[in-house]
This record gives structure tokens, sequence and C-alpha cells, in this order.
């Protein structure tokens, strides 16, 4: 009984996920045949129109069975995203200052290897001159 379940599952996620290819490849043909046709017709119901395909096409995919699990899956993600610690104001000016210096102090010292290494190749060429 669980197979046939499941057999049945899989193929109604495959008509969905095909369903989903068709509507977006006709919105892109839409779109497409309307700005051919109908020059000027406003660019804003187009949008609307593509918009109203994709949140369709969206609401199918999340229908399918990985569109489940891909729900769950944000779901705890934005609830992990509550958890989150921010930094304060002062925290974040002071560690972004520390990275400027560090940035600057870096910079300085491959300046310097730069242009040690230079003079030295400067001075061997010199040499075999």
């Amino acid at each position: 009984m669980n197979a046939q379940l499941e057999k049945t599952s899989a193929g109604l996620d495959m008509f969905k996920w095909v369903l989903v290819v068709a509507i977006v490849i006709a919105t892109i043909w839409g779109n497409q045949w309307v700005d051919k046709q109908y020059a000027d017709f406003p660019s804003a119901y187009r949008i609307l129109g593509m918009l109203a395909a994709g949140a369709f096409s969206l609401a199918v995919a999340l229908t399918t069975t990985k569109g489940k699990v891909f729900r769950v899956f944000a779901n705890e993600a934005r609830i992990e995203a509550r958890k989150v610690v921010w930094p304060t104001r002062q925290e974040t000016i002071q560690t972004t200052m520390v990275v400027i210096l560090f940035t600057i102090i870096m910079a300085l010292f491959l300046w310097a290897i730069d242009v040690s290494l230079v003079s030295l190749i400067e001075w061997i060429m010199g040499l075999g001159a």
C-alpha cells in the first residue's frame, strides 16, 4: 500500500514540475510575443502578469515533496536567524577600525617587500651588465 502511495506521489510531483516548467516557458514566450505584437502595451501590465505567473508556479512548486522540504528548511533557517546576537554599534565601529588598521599595516608591509625585491633585482641585474 505504501509503495503504491509513493509511486502516485512521485508521478504527481513529476506532473507538478512539468507544469512549473511549462508556466515559466509560457510566461517568457508570452512576454516576448506581447512585446512584438503590441509594442505600445504598458510594461506595468506585462510585469504584473509575469509576477502573477511566477507566484503561481512557485505555489505549485511548493506543493511538491521537495517544495515541502524546502519550506521546512526555510522555516528552521528563519528560527535560527532570530537567535543571532547582533553586535552593538560600538562593537561594530571598533571591529571596523581594527580591520581598517590591519589592512593599512598589511598594505605598507607588502609595499615594503615589493620595493625591497625590486631594488634587489635591479642591483642583481646591474651586476651582470
